[in-house]
Parts: structure tokens; C-alpha cells; sequence
């Protein structure tokens, strides 16, 4: 994976939520082109795992993958979740109904 992907997945685990285009562009001293490339390596690098890139209106972010809505309903319902009630119902909805903005 190019350097341009591995800061663009780190920055967005870290940011936890969409993080703008423009700022990506900035962040990274590259274009829309540059940032295309990367956006599409890291797509395709998280292709079958529990993590996908979501492309949105606000911006670029980590969501959980839809395959994987029935373990985490699951986990939750078992009660056995470090997560507060608040981050709980987040992961819920995500399972139930994909990805979602705040």
C-alpha cells in the first residue's frame, strides 16, 4: 500500500468520523487525481474486511461493513460491549441499516 493510503486509513480511524476531501488533499500536499488513486488503493485494500471506505457528501470515512451487521448485533445483545449506551445504538443502526452521517 503507498504511503498516500496508509495516511489516509490512519487519519480516518483516527478521526472516527467523515473527513472532507479538500481537507485530505491538503493534508496530504496532493490533487483530486492523487487523492482518487489513494481513495481507490485503500477501497480496494479493505475489500472483504469488517471495515469499509465510505464516500459521502460530507466527506471520506471508516464504517463498519454491512457483512458483518449480524456479529455486532449479536455482541450487543449479549451485553457483553465495553461501549456506552450512546456508541451501542450507533452500532446498531449501522448494523441494521449501513453505513450513516451524524
Amino acid at each position: 500500500m503507498t504511503q498516500a493510503a496508509q495516511h489516509i486509513e490512519a487519519l480516518l480511524f483516527v478521526a472516527g468520523e467523515a473527513v472532507p476531501k479538500k481537507d485530505l488533499i491538503k493534508l496530504l500536499n496532493s490533487d483530486e487525481t492523487q487523492l482518487a488513486g489513494a481513495l481507490l488503493e485503500l477501497s480496494q485494500s479493505l475489500a472483504g474486511h469488517g471495515i469499509v471506505l465510505m464516500d459521502t457528501a460530507q466527506g471520506v470515512q471508516l464504517v463498519t461493513s454491512p457483512d458483518v451487521g449480524a456479529f455486532l448485533e449479536t455482541f450487543l445483545a449479549e451485553g457483553t460491549s465495553a461501549l456506552s449506551r450512546a456508541a451501542s445504538e450507533t452500532l446498531a443502526l449501522v448494523a441494521y441499516r449501513g453505513p450513516v452521517s451524524r
